[in-house]
């Protein structure tokens, strides 16, 4: 059996044997479970989050997308990260989230610019740059890409490629269909990478 939910009050305890899925759906459109907090007290669990035709940011558009990413464990979070700019992309937005309260976030964009953040709140999420409306996006052209971002305490960070919006040509080009990915911290990098290719057969 798969147990269903729709909606998830501030605090429940679920109960699943081996092979068992929970389904947690929020509540709305335009609605999402960011800073939702799962715990299993017994055996590892696996916890995938998803959307089944997302817009990013929610401005109404016609490029929609399945996105799907696993979450990684707190464990795996880190206080300073690198965020790529995507090839032939102008716009992106990225969406820090915190462990603790009274994180401190500074991003470092490639012209040097500094944003300095504080959580006031535990499991709060940061849409950088935040956009509300097509002017904040058309603001925002070059602001994604290569940053350096450092946290005083473990933080996450996922990027987005945005979609194009409705009834508008005004920021078409270099933009693509939505789509996401999980940024790993630094410490998870590696320093050397082998590259081997298969010999070519005559």
């Amino acid at each position: 059996s798969y147990p269903r939910s729709e909606t998830v009050s501030p605090e429940q305890t679920i109960t699943l044997n081996q092979g068992q899925v929970y389904f947690v759906k929020s509540s709305a459109n335009n609605k999402n479970l960011s800073g939702t907090s799962i715990y299993s007290e017994d055996y590892p669990i696996a916890v995938f989050q998803a959307d089944e035709a997302t817009m990013s940011p929610y401005l109404g558009g016609y490029t929609q997308n399945y996105q799907m990413e696993q979450a990684v464990p707190l464990s795996s979070w880190g206080m300073e990260f690198i965020v790529p700019r995507a090839k032939y992309q102008d716009y992106g937005v990225i969406r820090l989230t915190t462990i603790y309260a009274g994180t401190n976030v500074k991003i470092v964009d490639g012209n040097g610019t500094t944003t300095d953040t504080t959580f006031t709140n535990a499991f709060a999420t940061l849409e950088y740059p935040r956009i509300t409306g097509l002017q904040d996006l058309l603001d925002a052209k070059n602001k994604i890409g290569d940053l350096y971002i450092k946290a005083s305490a473990p933080i996450g960070i996922s990027s987005y490629l945005i979609n194009k919006a409705l009834n508008t040509s005004e920021y078409e080009d270099g933009i693509g269909a939505p789509s996401v990915a999980w940024m790993l911290p630094l410490r998870q990098g590696v320093k050397n990478m082998t590259f081997a290719t298969a010999s070519a057969s005559t």
